[in-house]
Formats: C-alpha cells, structure tokens, sequence
C-alpha cells in the first residue's frame, strides 16, 4: 500500500512539472471519444447481426432502431464513418498530449541543468533528451490505458446483460491469470530497469567518445572503442528484449486464453447453441481492449523507472540541500573574495564525494594558480567558486560583484562580432571600447578595425580556435568584473598569443583571478597556488 501511495505521489507531483492547463480536458476528452467509440462498436456488431439474420432482438426501442437503419440505409456508413473518426481522433489527441507534457518537461529540466545543481552535463543532456521522451511517453499510455479500461466496462456492461454465466465465467478466469501477470509486470520493469541504466551509460560512452574523437583516431584505438561501445549497446539490447518478450506475453496472454476457449466451445454443440453473433464479436473486442490494457499498463510500468529518477531530481531540488549552500553578498569593504564553510560536494546520485570540508578564504585583488593532476577536480572547484555548481553540505560566500569566466571551450553564438563581445554585458560599451580591446587582443592582422568589423557575422568555422579563445577573454574583461575565473583558458592558443595574454593579465591589479592552468608560466604572476592532491578516494586541497 505504503509503494503505491508513492506512486500516486510521484505522478501528482511530476504532473504538476507539465504545466498545461489543458492535461484534463486532452484525457476527459479521450475518455468520451473512447465511450462513444464502444458504443458505435456495439452498434455496428448489432447491425451487421440483425441484417444476417442472426441476431433476436427483445427490445422494442433496439428493433425500431434497427428498422430504421434498414429503411434509410445512409446511416449505416455514416455510423461506420463516426467510429473511425474516433479513433483518429483518439490517436491524434493522445499524441497531442504527449507532446504537450514532453515540451513541459524539457523546459522544467532544462530550467533545473541552469539553475545551480549537482548535474554532470552528460545527466544533463540524458534528462532533457531522454528522459523528458519517456516520461512524456508514461502520459500517453496512461490515458490509452484509461481509454481502453473505459471500453472494457462498456463491453463488459453489454455482456453481463446478454449473458450473464459466460462472462462470469471469464472473470473469475482473469483473477486466476493476476498471478502469473503481475509476475510477468514485475520481470518486465526488472529489465526495464536495467535498460535505463545501461542506456545512461551508453549515452555517456557516446559522448565521450565524440568529444575525444580526434584523440581516439590519433592513438589508433579505434577499434578499443568500438568494441567496449558495441559491448555497451549489445547489453542495452538485450535488457530491452528481455522487456519486450515479457512484456509482450503479458498483452497476449488473457486474449490468447479467451480466443483459446472459445475455440474449445466448437466440441461442444449445446453451448456454441448459446453463442449469439453479437455475444462473440463484442467479445472479441472486449479481450482487444484489454489485450490493448494490459499492454499499456505494462509500458506504464517500464516509464515508471524514469519517473522515479525524476521524483529524485524534484526532491533533490526542494530538500534545500543548495537553497543557501551560494551566497552572493554585497561588500565591497570586505577584504575576502570568496569564502569556503565546511563544504561537501557530489554528483546527482553519485557516491562519491569530490569535496569534504573544505574551509578555506580567498582574498581580494589576488592571483590563485589551481594546479592538481587530472581528475582532481580542479573545474568542479572553480565551478563551485562560481556557483554553477552548487555544494551538498556548508556554504559559500561570494563577496564579489560580478564574474568573468574564460573555459577551455569558447562560446560563440550565431550573430555579429559586437553580439558575441557584448553577449551577457549589461552595462552599455561605445565601439571604441570594444575596438580598443580587439586590437589590445589582437584578434585580427589588420589595424583597420572599425563599425563594418563589428558587424560582421561570425560562427565556429570562420574563426579559428585562437580567435575564439581571444573572443572568450574580451567577453570577460569587458564587463566590469571582480572576479575573473580562468579554466585552462590559454589551451587553444600559439605561443606567441599566450605571453600577450600573460601580458595583459600581469597589468590587471583590480580583480580577483582564480586560474586553472597547466601552463607554468603563470606561476611566476600569481600570488598564490592552490594545490588538490587525490588520496585514494579523498581530495587534499592547500594553499601557499
């Protein structure tokens, strides 16, 4: 009981991430259109009975009915008309709502991957890819699992009435099925389950191998990376599989039995005598619709995996575990950029702890070297410096007004030189003030750099990675920052652009300056080095 208050639980509050007011009126609205669809499926059933010959009819307003449809025989296909209608329209509004909720959902992840977190960008990218598909996809097969229940009432209610000691009989039989069902559900999710799991890591393989591909190609290992690539896809595969095929036995498995039966009943002339034509074409539909439930009920319970991940991610996000774990506070008389108070950090739903108790001040108008091997976890410090990231346990203070920051991977947006310079600057710049920061940079050859250069447009093939990183730098200097967050920020650039940029940061004494950097050219500017030694699983971080 106490499993299933949680789901219920978890749908409501999942429900209520897809904001659209609309979500009841789509379900209210496919919950009738599948009621009239029942009703104009028994309607036809009877018709074509009546017209054979095959069908007593008892009801007096039935047969007037019947008569009717004979004497202006326009209704017939009219009636057949409105029952495909239906569907369609059932098809097309379910997957309107699908849509709908999918759309909610990217939003709602993609708001909480920029908000501050504990995401790794792969999570990032699988929750708003994937995940967002799949719970999307719990939606529709819940309302096609309401659809279809609400038609079997319908078929059911019929029967009982036409005859009564059959369908009896069918009931009783599908309780003694609910065992060996919920088995079947419960070996499913099982493998669902592990699907999910294997596909995280899939998408995490996928990723890493494209961002490394000029590396992988380089050292010829090619083939390593196939192989463990093609490991990892062959076990998602057959996690699926082994879904699919109980899953699938699961959907057949009452319409089998009853189809089985009723072939049974052709040896038993007294009883096939009580079968009217009616009674076995709404059977049949009624074993469809749930054939058709059953196996809607089993997709619901495979998504229900992702729902769970996404129940985690809500109440990471309402446990105030990063409410006031970053503060921004507004002092320009305090002597500290940045404050450390016994602070943890890990990953979403990782084990291990990249930082614990980390106490530590960082002064104003100072220059700190972060140096460490790599995996250290120099960028998620700096991250958390920042308060992209933000920490599990303690807190951080940031005394400092507003940041700069210069990553190994430069930003450059579709648009004008001027957008991509000016792109988070709030503050208004005259052309000569950005033009004085080109050439201070020197982000061209040519002296001649006026309006018509900062209107040009410019995109990732045009420039080359030098110039992007050199775009990267006036980005951050242009703004009027305090703090000034360098990660590996001279990768991209020659030698000779590297000692202007050393230059122009020796000549910066206002601004605090945290610098990741395995260049040790910069150790001869800095006023401090912080240094991250890993210890087994655990991380020592000092300052000199």
């Amino acid at each position: 009981m106490k499993k299933f208050k949680l789901i219920i639980f978890n749908v409501k509050t999942i429900s209520k991430i897809a904001k659209s007011k609309n979500k009841k009126v789509f379900i209210l609205f496919l919950i009738l259109l599948a009621n009239i669809s029942a009703l104009l499926d028994i309607l036809i059933i009877l018709i074509f009975s009546y017209f054979f010959g095959a069908q007593e009819i008892n009801n007096k307003f039935a047969i007037s009915f019947l008569e009717m449809i004979i004497n202006f025989k326009i209704i017939f296909p009219i009636i057949i008309l409105l029952r495909f209608s239906t569907i369609f329209m059932q098809s097309y509004f379910s997957k309107v709502l699908d849509l709908i909720v999918e759309s909610d959902l990217k939003n709602y992840l993609m708001e909480k991957s920029l908000e501050k977190n504990n995401f790794k960008l792969s999570d990032s990218l699988y929750f708003i890819n994937v995940l967002s598909s799949h719970i999307s996809f719990f939606y529709s097969s819940f309302t096609t699992f309401l659809v279809n229940t609400t038609q079997i009432i319908m078929f059911l209610i019929y029967l009982l009435l036409i005859n009564f000691e059959f369908i009896a009989i069918f009931i009783v039989g599908l309780f003694l099925l609910f065992p060996f069902i919920k088995i079947l559900l419960s070996l499913s999710r099982k493998y669902m389950h592990i699907s999910y799991e294997q596909s995280k890591k899939f998408n995490n393989q996928a990723q890493n191998i494209i961002e490394n591909l000029f590396l992988i190609k380089l050292l010829d290992k090619t083939e390593v990376e196939l192989k463990k690539f093609n490991k990892n896809i062959n076990k998602r595969m057959t996690a699926m599989s082994k879904n699919h095929l109980f899953g699938g036995v699961n959907s057949i498995l009452a319409p089998f039995i009853t189809m089985f039966t009723l072939s049974l009943f052709v040896f038993f002339p007294n009883i096939i005598s009580k079968l009217t034509l009616d009674f076995i074409g709404i059977t049949l539909r009624l074993f469809q619709s749930l054939g058709n439930a059953t196996s809607t009920f089993n997709k619901m319970i495979n998504s229900y995996v992702h729902i769970e991940v996404l129940a985690e991610i809500i109440q990471s996000n309402n446990l105030n575990i990063n409410n006031n774990g970053y503060l921004r506070i507004q002092n320009n008389d305090s002597k500290i950029a940045l404050e450390f108070n016994s602070v943890n950090f890990s990953f979403f739903k990782s084990d291990e702890i990249i930082y614990e108790n980390l106490n530590f001040k960082l002064l104003k108008n100072n220059h700190y070297v972060i140096v460490g091997p790599n995996g250290s976890g120099k960028s998620t410090l700096l991250a958390l410096c920042a308060g992209v990231l933000s920490p599990t346990k303690g807190a951080i203070k940031n005394y400092s007004n507003k940041i700069g920051y210069v990553g190994p991977n430069p930003l450059i947006i579709d648009g004008t030189l001027r957008e991509n310079l000016l792109y988070g600057t709030n503050e208004i710049k005259t052309d000569d003030e950005v033009i004085n920061l080109i050439k201070k940079f020197q982000l061209f050859q040519s002296e001649k750099i006026g309006e018509k250069t900062l209107n040009m447009n410019i995109d990732n093939q045009k420039l080359s990675s030098g110039q992007m990183q050199k775009i990267s730098f006036i980005r951050a200097l242009i703004s009027d920052i305090d703090l000034l967050i360098l990660d590996e920020s001279t990768s991209n650039l020659d030698k000779k652009s590297k000692e202007l940029v050393l230059n122009i940061i020796r000549e910066i004494n206002n601004i605090t300056i945290l610098n990741s950097t395995h260049e040790p050219i910069f150790n001869e500017i800095c006023n401090s080095k912080i240094t991250i030694e890993r210890n087994d699983n655990s991380r020592i971080l000092s300052i000199t």
